[in-house]
């Protein structure tokens, strides 16, 4: 669509009423752009090949965008379950965003790392292997089978030079792929081997539990920089301990931001007995009960205290989770970032008219 057609379906009030909190600045086919709205897109978008794009450049743009969106919807790609599962993925890492915090988690990786630099064997190595696998059930005469084909085979390398791996591996292998490894991520036995190798050198026959098995490894890395895999770091170590810690601090904001009131005749009643029908604390004004507690606790086989250290917890964090769109204008421009970028996708490869 031509940009001259684009700005004609951009309505932009010449004077803004600044005396309202957050000014419609444009209509787009009918819908009300706010200031907010379009400051976020324009700050997340507006950086192009050639620099930085004027407000005004970046409208036309942005005007695109919605007419895209409101194709897709029109077409009904907003409904799709490919889509539901995109908006709550999104959703899920937004909210968790302003759930956790970020600098216990941040110090819980550095903490793991500073572990991985203090083991046996730092770094990664990248492996390819011909590999048997073994069953727990199989015969001594299978066995020896097995071991007899993989000495003729370890021959043949050593007999043989120029004799390419790869195609050792696609035709004897039940294991194909290439991959990097790293210490504590596969059994002793084959890190045993794997981490002594050099790069380019050719490992003799050795059983693990899995079977038997030849190895190659074809690269090697030192232990890479903190930056570099502090994402993966985060997320090997979402256990719910660490998780415990991240969210503690933010629990604790929580109990103010939403003015959490704790009923002591309900909860030491409950500490005392186990049970008990009355408040045990309320939040914004609402109240959670002992039988909410039950239905939770069902779930939960911990002691008492520590069910109710966590009943008190979830409940923050639902009701925080339900209220952020409200409290955090930003997440509800940003999953909308999200749902507008895979419409904009969908429809493109499908080649939906514009509105």
């Amino acid at each position: 669509m031509k940009r001259s057609l684009l700005s004609g379906c951009v309505c932009l009030f010449g004077i803004l009423v600044f005396a309202q909190e957050d000014p419609v600045l444009m209509r787009v086919n009918g819908r009300d752009i706010s200031r907010s709205e379009f400051e976020y897109s324009y700050r997340h978008n507006a950086v192009g090949e050639d620099g930085n794009l004027s407000p005004k450049e970046y409208a036309v743009l942005f005007a695109r965008s919605v007419q895209m969106v409101k194709a897709a919807k029109a077409v009904g790609l907003d409904t799709t379950s490919a889509f539901r599962k995109q908006q709550e993925a999104a959703r899920a890492r937004l909210t968790e965003s302003y759930l956790i915090d970020k600098s216990t988690l941040d110090s819980c990786a550095r903490v793991l790392y500073q572990k991985m630099g203090l083991k046996a064997r730092p770094g990664q190595v990248q492996v390819m292997q011909i590999f048997k696998y073994l069953p727990q059930t199989i015969t001594s005469r299978h066995l020896e089978e097995q071991k007899t084909r993989m000495d003729s085979i370890y021959r043949a390398i050593q007999d043989q030079p120029g004799l390419e791996f790869s195609r050792l591996v696609e035709k004897y292998s039940d294991d194909k792929q290439s991959r990097w490894i790293e210490s504590l991520q596969t059994t002793t036995e084959f890190e045993d081997v794997a981490f002594a190798l050099s790069k380019g050198e050719i490992s003799q026959p050795f059983f693990t539990p899995a079977g038997i098995h030849i190895l190659k490894v074809t690269d090697r890395k030192d232990m890479p920089a903190y930056e570099e895999v502090a994402d993966k770091l985060t997320e090997r170590m979402r256990s719910r301990e660490i998780l415990d810690k991240a969210t503690e601090k933010v629990v604790e904001r929580l109990k103010k931001d939403w003015r959490y009131t704790p009923n002591q005749a309900g909860m030491e009643e409950l500490l005392a007995i186990g049970k008990t029908g009355q408040t045990l604390f309320t939040i914004d004004g609402q109240s959670y009960t002992g039988n909410l507690f039950k239905r939770f606790a069902a779930s939960h086989p911990q002691a008492v205290k520590r069910r109710l250290d966590a009943f008190i917890a979830k409940s923050l964090l639902d009701y925080e989770s339900k209220n952020m769109d409200k409290r955090h204008p930003e997440i509800r421009y940003a999953l909308q970032k999200s749902n507008g970028e895979y419409l904009i996708k969908e429809v493109t490869r499908q080649k939906v008219d514009l509105p």
